[in-house]
Protein backbone atom coordinates (compact mmCIF):
# COMPACT_ATOMS: atom_id res chain seq x y z
CA UNK A 1 0.00 0.00 0.00
CA UNK A 2 1.50 3.72 -0.96
CA UNK A 3 1.75 5.53 2.23
CA UNK A 4 2.66 9.33 2.34
CA UNK A 5 3.79 11.06 5.57
CA UNK A 6 1.48 11.98 8.20
CA UNK A 7 1.39 16.35 8.14
CA UNK A 8 1.32 17.30 11.67
CA UNK A 9 -2.03 18.35 13.03
CA UNK A 10 -3.37 21.75 13.26
CA UNK A 11 -5.89 23.29 14.75
CA UNK A 12 -8.48 23.12 11.48
CA UNK A 13 -7.70 19.58 11.65
CA UNK A 14 -8.89 19.15 15.01
CA UNK A 15 -11.79 21.13 15.17
CA UNK A 16 -12.78 19.16 11.78
CA UNK A 17 -12.28 15.85 13.60
CA UNK A 18 -14.46 16.90 17.14
CA UNK A 19 -17.84 18.04 14.92
CA UNK A 20 -17.50 14.37 13.06
CA UNK A 21 -17.04 13.18 16.18
CA UNK A 22 -20.67 14.77 17.29
CA UNK A 23 -21.98 14.60 14.29
CA UNK A 24 -22.41 18.12 13.04
CA UNK A 25 -19.67 17.21 10.07
CA UNK A 26 -20.25 14.29 7.68
CA UNK A 27 -17.92 11.17 9.01
CA UNK A 28 -15.36 10.47 6.21
CA UNK A 29 -13.78 6.96 6.13
CA UNK A 30 -10.60 8.31 6.96
CA UNK A 31 -11.69 10.41 10.42
CA UNK A 32 -12.90 6.73 11.10
CA UNK A 33 -8.78 5.75 11.44
CA UNK A 34 -6.66 8.36 12.97
CA UNK A 35 -3.30 7.64 13.42
CA UNK A 36 -0.66 8.81 15.84
CA UNK A 37 2.50 11.11 15.00
CA UNK A 38 5.13 9.18 13.33
CA UNK A 39 2.63 6.31 11.56
CA UNK A 40 2.12 6.43 7.39
CA UNK A 41 -1.40 7.19 6.09
CA UNK A 42 -3.11 5.43 3.12
CA UNK A 43 -3.23 7.55 0.32
CA UNK A 44 -6.78 8.88 -0.42
CA UNK A 45 -8.90 7.23 -3.24
CA UNK A 46 -7.59 3.82 -2.35
CA UNK A 47 -9.46 1.24 -3.89
CA UNK A 48 -12.72 -0.37 -2.03
CA UNK A 49 -12.15 -3.32 0.05
CA UNK A 50 -14.62 -5.79 -1.27
CA UNK A 51 -17.70 -7.55 0.49
CA UNK A 52 -19.14 -10.16 0.11
CA UNK A 53 -23.01 -10.10 -0.69
CA UNK A 54 -23.94 -12.24 3.03
CA UNK A 55 -21.27 -9.86 5.33
CA UNK A 56 -22.77 -6.80 3.14
CA UNK A 57 -26.23 -7.44 4.34
CA UNK A 58 -25.26 -7.73 7.78
CA UNK A 59 -23.11 -5.09 8.37
CA UNK A 60 -23.40 -3.41 11.56
CA UNK A 61 -21.53 -0.79 11.48
CA UNK A 62 -17.65 0.47 11.15
CA UNK A 63 -14.94 -0.11 13.79
CA UNK A 64 -14.35 3.13 15.59
CA UNK A 65 -10.38 3.44 16.27
CA UNK A 66 -10.64 6.51 17.50
CA UNK A 67 -9.49 8.46 20.73
CA UNK A 68 -13.31 8.01 23.12
CA UNK A 69 -14.44 4.57 21.53
CA UNK A 70 -17.22 3.78 23.80
CA UNK A 71 -18.59 7.51 22.85
CA UNK A 72 -18.83 6.85 19.34
CA UNK A 73 -20.67 3.33 19.87
CA UNK A 74 -23.23 5.01 22.16
CA UNK A 75 -23.35 7.21 18.95
CA UNK A 76 -24.45 3.72 16.77
CA UNK A 77 -20.82 2.94 15.34
CA UNK A 78 -20.36 -0.87 15.56
CA UNK A 79 -17.61 -3.33 14.18
CA UNK A 80 -17.53 -4.17 10.59
CA UNK A 81 -17.59 -8.12 9.91
CA UNK A 82 -18.66 -9.04 13.27
CA UNK A 83 -21.70 -10.53 11.94
CA UNK A 84 -20.87 -11.40 7.68
CA UNK A 85 -19.62 -14.18 6.63
CA UNK A 86 -18.86 -15.49 3.29
CA UNK A 87 -16.98 -12.40 1.64
CA UNK A 88 -13.35 -11.78 1.09
CA UNK A 89 -11.92 -9.86 4.10
CA UNK A 90 -15.21 -9.42 6.29
CA UNK A 91 -13.26 -11.10 8.89
CA UNK A 92 -10.13 -9.74 8.44
CA UNK A 93 -8.97 -9.29 12.50
CA UNK A 94 -5.07 -8.61 11.72
CA UNK A 95 -5.20 -5.82 9.37
CA UNK A 96 -7.19 -2.31 9.39
CA UNK A 97 -10.22 -2.18 6.62
CA UNK A 98 -9.15 0.91 4.63
CA UNK A 99 -12.09 2.77 2.78
CA UNK A 100 -11.84 5.84 0.99
CA UNK A 101 -13.91 7.83 -1.23
CA UNK A 102 -15.29 10.99 -2.37
CA UNK A 103 -18.99 10.16 -0.72
CA UNK A 104 -18.94 10.04 3.09
CA UNK A 105 -19.42 6.82 4.41
CA UNK A 106 -22.70 5.15 4.51
CA UNK A 107 -23.80 5.35 8.75
CA UNK A 108 -25.44 2.01 10.10
CA UNK A 109 -26.85 2.21 13.32
CA UNK A 110 -25.29 -0.96 15.63
CA UNK A 111 -27.63 -3.65 16.55
CA UNK A 112 -27.18 -4.53 20.35
CA UNK A 113 -24.94 -7.95 20.44
CA UNK A 114 -26.44 -11.04 21.46
CA UNK A 115 -25.34 -11.63 24.59
CA UNK A 116 -26.39 -8.12 25.49
CA UNK A 117 -30.07 -8.79 23.82
CA UNK A 118 -30.65 -11.63 26.18
CA UNK A 119 -28.96 -10.23 29.42
CA UNK A 120 -31.46 -6.91 28.68
CA UNK A 121 -34.33 -9.61 28.03
CA UNK A 122 -33.63 -11.45 31.41
CA UNK A 123 -33.70 -8.14 33.65
CA UNK A 124 -37.00 -7.98 31.91
CA UNK A 125 -38.13 -10.43 32.96
CA UNK A 126 -37.18 -10.48 36.24
CA UNK A 127 -38.46 -6.97 36.70
CA UNK A 128 -41.98 -7.72 34.97
CA UNK A 129 -43.61 -8.98 38.24
CA UNK A 130 -42.53 -5.96 40.06
CA UNK A 131 -43.70 -3.81 36.79
CA UNK A 132 -47.13 -5.42 36.61
CA UNK A 133 -48.01 -5.03 40.36
CA UNK A 134 -47.20 -1.14 39.69
CA UNK A 135 -49.53 -1.13 36.86
CA UNK A 136 -52.01 -2.71 38.78
CA UNK A 137 -51.95 -0.80 41.92
CA UNK A 138 -51.64 2.33 39.40
CA UNK A 139 -55.25 1.27 38.50
CA UNK A 140 -56.85 0.80 41.62
CA UNK A 141 -55.48 3.77 42.75
CA UNK A 142 -57.23 5.44 39.72
CA UNK A 143 -60.59 3.62 40.19
CA UNK A 144 -60.65 4.80 43.68
CA UNK A 145 -60.30 8.26 42.70
CA UNK A 146 -62.74 7.72 40.55
CA UNK A 147 -64.99 6.10 43.03
CA UNK A 148 -64.54 8.71 45.45
CA UNK A 149 -65.57 11.76 42.88
CA UNK A 150 -69.51 12.19 43.05
CA UNK A 151 -68.45 13.63 39.73
CA UNK A 152 -67.09 10.49 38.43
CA UNK A 153 -70.45 8.56 38.34
CA UNK A 154 -72.66 10.95 37.91
CA UNK A 155 -72.79 14.71 37.04
CA UNK A 156 -73.15 17.40 40.05
CA UNK A 157 -75.50 20.38 39.33
CA UNK A 158 -73.67 22.70 36.87
CA UNK A 159 -73.09 26.34 38.10
CA UNK A 160 -73.73 25.29 41.60
CA UNK A 161 -70.31 25.10 43.57
CA UNK A 162 -69.03 26.84 46.22
CA UNK A 163 -67.44 29.35 43.90
CA UNK A 164 -70.54 29.81 41.93
CA UNK A 165 -72.55 30.12 45.46
CA UNK A 166 -70.22 33.20 46.56
CA UNK A 167 -70.65 34.80 43.22
CA UNK A 168 -74.40 34.48 43.32
CA UNK A 169 -74.06 36.17 46.90
CA UNK A 170 -72.05 38.93 45.69
CA UNK A 171 -74.42 39.83 43.06
CA UNK A 172 -77.16 39.84 45.48
CA UNK A 173 -76.15 42.13 48.27
CA UNK A 174 -79.77 41.27 49.99
CA UNK A 175 -79.20 38.41 50.33
CA UNK A 176 -76.35 38.36 52.62
CA UNK A 177 -78.37 39.14 55.44
CA UNK A 178 -81.25 36.21 54.91
CA UNK A 179 -77.85 33.64 55.18
CA UNK A 180 -77.05 35.32 58.16
CA UNK A 181 -80.29 34.92 59.42
CA UNK A 182 -80.77 31.49 57.77
CA UNK A 183 -77.15 30.30 59.52
CA UNK A 184 -77.90 31.51 62.83
CA UNK A 185 -81.36 30.14 62.84
CA UNK A 186 -79.52 26.54 62.48
CA UNK A 187 -77.17 27.14 65.41
CA UNK A 188 -80.07 27.73 67.43
CA UNK A 189 -82.06 25.13 66.61
CA UNK A 190 -78.72 22.83 67.26
CA UNK A 191 -78.30 21.53 63.57
CA UNK A 192 -75.58 24.11 62.58
CA UNK A 193 -72.84 23.01 60.51
CA UNK A 194 -74.42 19.22 59.44
CA UNK A 195 -73.86 20.10 56.21
CA UNK A 196 -72.80 23.42 54.29
CA UNK A 197 -75.44 26.17 54.21
CA UNK A 198 -75.03 26.69 50.41
CA UNK A 199 -75.56 23.24 49.92
CA UNK A 200 -79.08 23.72 51.27
CA UNK A 201 -79.76 26.15 49.40
CA UNK A 202 -79.42 24.77 45.77
CA UNK A 203 -82.67 24.43 43.64
CA UNK A 204 -82.57 21.99 41.09
CA UNK A 205 -79.96 20.87 38.88
CA UNK A 206 -82.41 21.62 36.01
CA UNK A 207 -82.14 25.46 36.91
CA UNK A 208 -80.76 26.39 33.56
CA UNK A 209 -82.57 24.99 31.38
CA UNK A 210 -85.55 25.87 33.35
CA UNK A 211 -84.38 29.62 33.31
CA UNK A 212 -84.49 29.44 36.94
CA UNK A 213 -81.92 30.72 39.76
CA UNK A 214 -79.48 28.10 41.13
CA UNK A 215 -79.23 29.26 44.55
CA UNK A 216 -82.67 30.43 46.32
CA UNK A 217 -83.52 31.10 50.07
CA UNK A 218 -86.47 29.56 51.37
CA UNK A 219 -89.37 31.45 53.34
CA UNK A 220 -88.40 31.47 56.76
CA UNK A 221 -91.84 29.88 57.75
CA UNK A 222 -90.28 27.15 55.99
CA UNK A 223 -87.27 26.61 57.93
CA UNK A 224 -88.53 24.68 60.47
CA UNK A 225 -89.24 21.59 58.32
CA UNK A 226 -85.61 21.24 57.40
CA UNK A 227 -84.43 21.21 61.17
CA UNK A 228 -85.97 17.37 61.32
CA UNK A 229 -84.31 16.48 58.02
CA UNK A 230 -80.82 17.59 58.99
CA UNK A 231 -81.10 15.70 62.68
CA UNK A 232 -81.62 12.63 60.71
CA UNK A 233 -79.24 12.98 58.34
CA UNK A 234 -76.59 13.77 61.30
CA UNK A 235 -78.25 10.60 63.46
CA UNK A 236 -78.60 8.28 60.99
CA UNK A 237 -77.69 8.79 57.55
CA UNK A 238 -74.54 9.73 57.84
CA UNK A 239 -73.17 6.49 59.91
CA UNK A 240 -74.82 4.76 57.42
CA UNK A 241 -72.93 5.80 54.53
CA UNK A 242 -70.67 8.60 55.43
CA UNK A 243 -70.19 12.09 54.90
CA UNK A 244 -72.62 13.15 51.98
CA UNK A 245 -73.16 15.83 50.15
CA UNK A 246 -76.72 17.99 49.31
CA UNK A 247 -77.28 18.63 45.36
CA UNK A 248 -80.45 20.05 45.60
CA UNK A 249 -82.93 21.18 48.97
CA UNK A 250 -85.85 24.46 48.54
CA UNK A 251 -87.43 24.42 44.95
CA UNK A 252 -90.08 26.77 44.59
CA UNK A 253 -93.33 25.93 42.31
CA UNK A 254 -92.43 26.71 39.10
CA UNK A 255 -89.06 25.56 39.35
CA UNK A 256 -90.49 22.18 40.80
CA UNK A 257 -93.06 21.57 38.06
CA UNK A 258 -90.10 22.54 35.22
CA UNK A 259 -88.24 19.61 36.61
CA UNK A 260 -90.81 17.24 36.55
CA UNK A 261 -90.91 17.01 40.52
CA UNK A 262 -93.98 15.76 41.75
CA UNK A 263 -96.79 18.38 42.51
CA UNK A 264 -96.69 16.92 46.80
CA UNK A 265 -92.77 17.09 46.72
CA UNK A 266 -91.60 17.90 49.66
CA UNK A 267 -88.95 20.31 48.24
CA UNK A 268 -91.52 22.82 47.98
CA UNK A 269 -92.00 23.13 51.86
CA UNK A 270 -88.22 22.57 52.53
CA UNK A 271 -88.41 19.24 53.96
CA UNK A 272 -86.43 17.44 51.74
CA UNK A 273 -82.41 17.30 50.54
CA UNK A 274 -81.73 14.95 47.85
CA UNK A 275 -77.97 13.80 48.55
CA UNK A 276 -74.71 12.22 47.10
CA UNK A 277 -72.03 9.86 49.42
CA UNK A 278 -69.12 11.03 49.06
CA UNK A 279 -67.14 8.14 49.64
CA UNK A 280 -66.19 5.15 47.26
CA UNK A 281 -69.77 3.64 47.24
CA UNK A 282 -71.91 1.15 44.67
CA UNK A 283 -75.39 1.60 43.96
CA UNK A 284 -75.97 -1.97 45.59
CA UNK A 285 -74.20 -0.91 48.50
CA UNK A 286 -76.07 1.91 49.16
CA UNK A 287 -78.94 0.01 48.92
CA UNK A 288 -77.85 -2.43 51.54
CA UNK A 289 -77.16 0.61 54.08
CA UNK A 290 -80.13 2.48 53.77
CA UNK A 291 -82.57 0.36 53.28
CA UNK A 292 -81.88 -1.20 56.83
CA UNK A 293 -81.27 1.94 58.47
CA UNK A 294 -84.81 3.33 57.08
CA UNK A 295 -86.81 0.59 58.03
CA UNK A 296 -85.22 0.21 61.50
CA UNK A 297 -85.42 4.39 62.37
CA UNK A 298 -87.84 5.93 59.76
CA UNK A 299 -91.19 5.48 60.86
CA UNK A 300 -90.90 6.62 63.92
CA UNK A 301 -88.94 9.90 62.36
CA UNK A 302 -91.53 9.82 59.49
CA UNK A 303 -88.84 9.89 56.78
CA UNK A 304 -89.30 9.17 53.52
CA UNK A 305 -86.40 7.74 51.27
CA UNK A 306 -86.17 7.79 47.10
CA UNK A 307 -83.49 6.51 45.35
CA UNK A 308 -82.76 7.95 41.74
CA UNK A 309 -80.51 7.02 39.01
CA UNK A 310 -76.48 6.49 40.17
CA UNK A 311 -76.07 7.30 43.51
CA UNK A 312 -78.33 9.99 44.38
CA UNK A 313 -81.01 9.56 46.78
CA UNK A 314 -83.42 11.72 49.00
CA UNK A 315 -84.65 11.88 52.62
CA UNK A 316 -87.55 13.83 53.83
CA UNK A 317 -89.37 14.13 57.07
CA UNK A 318 -92.74 14.38 55.95
CA UNK A 319 -94.29 10.86 56.33
CA UNK A 320 -92.65 7.64 56.26
CA UNK A 321 -92.60 6.17 52.32
CA UNK A 322 -90.09 4.39 50.32
CA UNK A 323 -89.74 4.76 46.62
CA UNK A 324 -87.41 3.94 43.07
CA UNK A 325 -87.41 2.00 40.20
CA UNK A 326 -86.67 -0.93 40.98
CA UNK A 327 -88.47 -4.59 40.47
CA UNK A 328 -89.87 -6.39 37.21
CA UNK A 329 -92.05 -3.41 36.51
CA UNK A 330 -89.31 -1.09 37.90
CA UNK A 331 -91.67 0.89 39.96
CA UNK A 332 -90.77 -0.65 43.12
CA UNK A 333 -88.40 0.52 45.95
CA UNK A 334 -85.12 -1.34 45.83
CA UNK A 335 -85.99 -1.97 49.76
CA UNK A 336 -88.77 -3.99 48.68
CA UNK A 337 -86.87 -5.84 46.86
CA UNK A 338 -84.06 -6.77 48.89
CA UNK A 339 -86.75 -7.63 51.26
CA UNK A 340 -87.46 -10.25 49.66
CA UNK A 341 -84.49 -12.09 48.36
CA UNK A 342 -84.49 -10.30 44.83
CA UNK A 343 -81.60 -8.25 42.90
CA UNK A 344 -82.79 -4.47 42.73
CA UNK A 345 -80.34 -3.53 40.08
CA UNK A 346 -82.27 -5.92 38.36
CA UNK A 347 -83.45 -4.36 34.71
CA UNK A 348 -87.09 -4.40 34.65
CA UNK A 349 -88.61 -7.18 32.66
CA UNK A 350 -89.48 -5.92 29.56
CA UNK A 351 -93.35 -5.45 29.55
CA UNK A 352 -95.45 -7.77 26.81
CA UNK A 353 -96.86 -5.66 23.66
CA UNK A 354 -100.27 -5.18 23.44
CA UNK A 355 -102.35 -8.05 21.66
CA UNK A 356 -103.65 -6.87 18.39
CA UNK A 357 -107.45 -6.50 18.76
CA UNK A 358 -109.16 -9.45 16.88
CA UNK A 359 -111.70 -8.51 14.28
CA UNK A 360 -114.34 -11.53 13.54
CA UNK A 361 -115.35 -12.12 10.13
CA UNK A 362 -117.73 -10.11 8.17
CA UNK A 363 -121.41 -11.60 8.70
CA UNK A 364 -122.36 -13.22 4.73
CA UNK A 365 -125.32 -11.01 3.48
CA UNK A 366 -129.07 -12.61 4.29
CA UNK A 367 -129.76 -14.49 1.40
CA UNK A 368 -133.26 -14.09 -0.39
CA UNK A 369 -135.75 -16.49 -0.41
CA UNK A 370 -136.64 -18.16 -4.02
CA UNK A 371 -140.03 -18.17 -4.93
CA UNK A 372 -141.85 -21.76 -4.88
CA UNK A 373 -142.89 -23.11 -8.23
CA UNK A 374 -146.50 -23.38 -8.59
Amino acid sequence: MAVVPLPGADAAAEGAAGLRLFGILPVEPAALDPLRPGQAAPVPHQPRARLGFAAADQLVGIEPRIRGAKVARRRGLGRLGERGGGGEGDRDQGKRLHISSDEPAPFYPAAAPEHKRRKHFALALAHMPAIVGAMRRLLLFAVACCLAAPACGQELPSGQSEADYHAWLAANPGNQGQMLSFEAWQRAAGVGGVLPTWQLIRTASMWRECGGAPFEIPPFRLWPGMAATLKFVRDHVRPAVGPVEAVSGYRNAALNACARGSERSAHLDFFALDLVPLQPTTRRQLFERLCPMHARDGPAAGVGLGFYSFTRFHIDTRSFRRWGSAGPEGNESPCAVLERGGDPEAPPLPRPEPAAPVIPPPAPPPTQPQPQPQ
